[in-house]
């Protein structure tokens, strides 16, 4: 893997920059940090907040969207309020002192238009600072599904859409650059093959979360009627099998859940398809990866 020395200070007027940007942006601020901002939760499943005011926790109030005051934990310095995200009804909190404001949006399967990347890899929407909620769906819960018709058939037919790997600084969540991407995607009546960022090794997730975001993303496909969503896994050399198993484990179980198909991807992980110099092993696909991945994902997409 390639690395790269910084030299001199030429990034610290940049870095200036990006903290004045971040400082305007809807929920972010000088005068607040998030100790903790879910990304996603389950409808009918309690949720906690904690925001570290630079005053103090003195002084806040948390409303709901009929402007009714939610109860808040509080100590000197924290804030910490808890929401059940209902599943017949938009949701919204807001905490606020003085003139200061943040709003989130508690984000339904198929209400997520204006989503959009914020910084410190959190979601936006519109003005307010986002979270993605969804129904809780297991592989059990199969008759459901089928009632609806969201069954996987059996034969292949390929997919007209591909929904490809965002791309993302290091470390960031690059699922949730995709589930935005995927917004923009007129899907309705089509079939969509998803292939999953190999970049979200690094960034830290959970993985009951991971597996959350990715039955968010496949979800709100179906529910703005998708005919059919194929998952790709993410890719990754062999040496990094041991990271990159958990993650797939979750793609394999919302396949399961959602009937999708799953292709899988290990056997991209060889040396050969990686190597960029004798003895080094590069970030992404060599030209001979590539390939193989085309061929691979060539039964599921419609080639242009």
């Amino acid at each position: 893997m390639h690395t790269r020395a910084v030299q001199g200070r030429w990034w610290q007027p940049l870095w200036w920059c990006l903290l004045v940007a971040v400082s305007t942006l809807p929920g972010f601020g000088s005068d607040w940090t998030w100790d903790y901002l879910p990304q996603i939760g389950y409808e009918n499943e309690e949720l906690s907040l904690t925001l570290r005011p630079a005053g103090g926790a003195a002084g806040w109030v948390a409303t709901d969207a009929q402007e009714a005051v939610l109860p808040m934990a509080t100590d000197a310095q924290t804030l910490s309020v808890s929401i059940t995200p209902s599943s017949s009804h938009h949701d919204r909190i807001e905490l606020r002192h003085g003139s200061s404001r943040i709003a989130i949006d508690f984000v339904h399967l198929g209400a997520g238009s204006s989503l959009e990347m914020g910084p410190q890899g959190h979601l936006r929407s519109g003005e307010a600072l986002a979270v993605l909620v969804l129904p809780r769906v297991e592989a059990q819960a199969d008759r459901r599904w089928a009632m609806l018709g969201l069954f996987e058939k059996p034969e292949v037919e390929p997919c007209t859409l591909l929904l490809a790997e965002p791309q993302v600084a290091w470390g960031e969540p690059a699922l949730l650059a995709q589930i935005c991407a995927s917004q923009r995607l007129a899907c309705s009546g089509t079939g969509v093959l998803v292939r999953f960022p190999g970049a979200d090794r690094f960034a830290g997730w959970k993985h009951r979360e991971y597996r959350q975001a990715v039955a968010w993303l496949v979800a709100d496909l179906l529910a703005r009627s998708a005919k059919r969503v194929v998952l790709v896994e993410p890719l990754a050399p062999s040496a990094e099998n041991v990271v990159m198993q958990p993650l797939r484990a979750q793609i394999g179980d919302v396949g399961h859940s959602y009937h999708c198909r799953v292709v899988e991807t290990q056997g991209l992980g060889q040396e050969a398809y990686w190597d960029v110099a004798a003895g080094i092993i590069g970030t992404t696909l060599n030209a001979r990866g590539t390939a193989a991945l085309d061929e691979l994902i060539r039964p599921f997409l419609r080639q242009p």
